[in-house]
């Protein structure tokens, strides 16, 4: 059983992946409740930019507390296309 902002869920994904998963989808999400398409696609390139963004440049920089996995960019960029299809 794995806990996610107060919601217990049985996953066997790693808290991590999840809570990458969860940020790209909010990105994208959000960003498709604007009637725009544009918009709608711009949410989905800001979803996996920040994903890459988080991974190759923050991570990169603070090797002390961060490692550079690029399967939570996966996870991001995979929850950035989940949310960018539910609002298309």
């Amino acid at each position: 059983i794995l806990r996610v902002g107060g919601w217990l869920t049985r996953c066997s994904m790693p808290e991590d992946k999840v809570l990458h998963f969860v940020a790209g989808f909010a990105i994208a999400y959000l960003f498709g409740l604007c009637p725009e398409n544009w918009v709608k696609v711009m949410g989905l390139t800001v979803g996996i930019s920040v994903g890459a963004a988080k991974e190759w440049i923050y991570d990169k920089r603070h090797p002390l507390y961060h490692t550079v996995d690029p399967k939570d960019f996966q996870a991001t960029a995979l929850g950035s296309l989940v949310g960018f299809a539910i609002r298309w």
